[in-house]
Formats: structure tokens, sequence, C-alpha cells
């Protein structure tokens, strides 16, 4: 695995967001008194998504970690959280910044929220700020998508956003109760490669929901998103699921001849899509998964209802694609 190489991309991309914000953005800040501390640090205001549960070291939070530390000692700034919120609250609180001129410097927005930005003339023209700063490495990473993220942030020729990739999200996983395991004297990924079976999974699915040993007297399932796929953006998906038959659910695919097919119809989709129907038949996806909302899914999570707390897409993409009928995890981490 390239794990490294994966977090360095990450922070690349956040440093540039940074720096874009610190070359044009500062100007609309929703900070209308201070701009910059007393030591002459440009203060940078966020708009955070967070999450409910958070595993941070003792003493760190959204706003002070060692990443944030890290880009405040590179860029000589200082970052302040102008909002911290998750899943529906977050997407109201943009809404809000939007809809009162009342904007951080920083924030995640949808396609249709970037035009609502532009349209209302609240954001600043980023098109030199890439050029002059942008690395060639997140240029030549832009080039690998035929530069389509960028054009999709384009207005009249202006780049109005710094657009994400695939590259920017989180590998997708399975998380297990580690614990749990350990109760159970359940046994799974034997050669310690963080790598189990689709049948490993089901297995302790059923054995967790026959012996509850949350205790929570109503063991819930596997939690699914209602619509079930995102296409490789979004957690609680099938697409790990799918992509374990070679399925890519939501994407049009290139085939060696030349043709183009769609991921959604495919037999691995449908292959994928039968596994769930049996496993929802047996009572291993939560039963009431198509009323089920984000939130609805983290309240569960965080009560301690769910099964194997979550099941993620997996992205196909450098070392997070997969192989043959594998779902990759990640150390079998524990999730409260």
């Amino acid at each position: 695995m390239k794990t490294d190489s994966f977090k360095k991309t990450k922070l690349i991309l956040i440093l540039l967001l940074l720096t874009s914000a610190l070359a044009a953005c500062v100007q609309k800040s929703s900070n209308e008194g201070e701009t910059t501390t007393e030591d002459g640090k440009v203060i940078i205001n966020i708009g955070r998504s967070v999450g409910s549960n958070p595993k941070l070291p003792e003493g760190d939070t959204f706003e002070d970690n060692a990443y944030t530390r890290a880009a405040e000692e590179q860029l000589d700034i200082d970052i302040r959280n102008a909002f911290e919120a998750e899943g529906a609250d977050y997407d109201r609180q943009v809404a809000l910044a939007i809809s009162s001129g009342d904007l951080p410097d920083m924030m995640i927005v949808s396609r249709e929220e970037l035009k609502d930005l532009v349209d209302n003339d609240l954001i600043e023209d980023l098109t030199d700020v890439y050029e002059e700063n942008a690395s060639d490495y997140i240029k030549e990473t832009y080039g690998t998508y035929d530069n389509r993220p960028l054009e999709d942030a384009t207005f009249e020729d202006s780049l109005m956003a710094i657009p994400g990739t695939d590259s920017l999200a989180a590998p997708q996983m399975t998380w297990i109760r580690e614990d749990w395991l350990e109760e159970l004297d359940i046994s799974i990924d034997e050669d310690g490669d963080r790598l189990i079976t689709l049948d490993e999974l089901e297995e302790v699915a059923k054995t967790f929901i026959e012996e509850d040993p949350g205790d929570s007297g109503n063991p819930v399932g596997i939690p699914f998103e209602n619509y079930l796929n995102a296409g490789g953006y979004g957690s609680f998906t099938m697409d790990s699921i799918a992509a374990v038959f070679g399925g890519q659910p939501k994407k049009y695919l290139i085939e060696d001849d030349g043709s183009i097919t769609y991921g959604s119809t495919s037999d691995g989709t449908k292959q994928a899509l039968e596994l769930m129907n049996n496993w929802f038949e047996e009572g291993i996806i939560d039963p009431q998964f198509g009323t089920r909302s984000f939130d609805d899914i983290m309240a569960l999570l965080t009560n301690g209802k769910q099964v194997s707390q979550r099941v993620l897409g997996i992205y196909q993409t450098g070392d997070y694609r997969m192989s043959g009928r594998w779902i990759k995890t990640q150390d079998l981490q524990l999730m409260y």
C-alpha cells in the first residue's frame, strides 16, 4: 500500500486550498473583525464537516490537531472553525451561510451551491491563484482526469473553486468491532493482510445478530443508505460489495474494445444486488435501510446498535482497488 503517498496528496491539495484562500478569499471572510492575529498571521475561517464520534488523540480537536498544526506551520496562518457540523446539519449550515452572505473563507460545497455562490458574486476568481501557486503534481493529478474537475468548477472562463478528485477521499473500508470479535472468539483475517472475504463478513454479521454482544436488545444489521450506491462517493453504500464482483454502480466504463458500458447495469452489479437481496431476507442488512437517513445511521452507530458498525464503498483507484472476492479492512479497528 502507498498510504503515505495518499496522505501527501490530501495534504498538498488542502494546502493549495489554503493558499487560494489566503490570496483570494479573505476579502469576503465571515470574520468581519479580525483578519490577522496579533503576530501578523492571516486568520482562515473554515466551515468544517465533522464526524460525531472522532477518534482524535487526547487534547486534539477538529480545529486544533496534527493536520491543522502542520498547515499553520507551513503557511504561517491561524486556522479557526467558523462552524462545525455533521451530515444534514452541515448542509443546513452551508445553505445558511450562502443565503446570509456570511461566508467562511473555506468550505466544501456541492456543484449547485457553487453555482449559487457564483451567481451571487460571493466568491473570488481563482484562475490566476491556481496557475501561479498550484504545483506541477497537482496539475498532473487533474490532468489524469483530462482536467474535467477544473472544467466543472469553471464559469465563463474563470476558475471559481478548487475541485476535489478521488484522491481527496479516504480509502473506503469495512469497520468491525474488535472487542466483540474477541468476546465471541471469532477469528478473521488469519494472515493479517487486513483483507477479509465476503463470506467472513457475512458470518460475522450473522453471529453479531444472533449473540447481540452489544446487549442492544435489537441489533439492526449492517447499515446502508437508502440509495444503496453512490458511485464511489459516499458512506454506507454497497459500492464495496459491487466491486467484489467487478461492478461499478453509477460509473461509465470504457471497455478494452473502446465501447462504453454503464456500471449500474453490469453483470457484476446484478450479482451484488442478488447478494444484497439475500442478505436483506436473512436480516443481515438493516431491515429499515430504505427509510434511514445518514443522521439516523450515525445515531445508531453512536448508540452501539450496529452489527458491523459500517460497510463503506471501496474506491477503485491506486492502491485501494479490489482483488478477487475480498473487501479491504483497516486493522479491524474499534468503533464506539
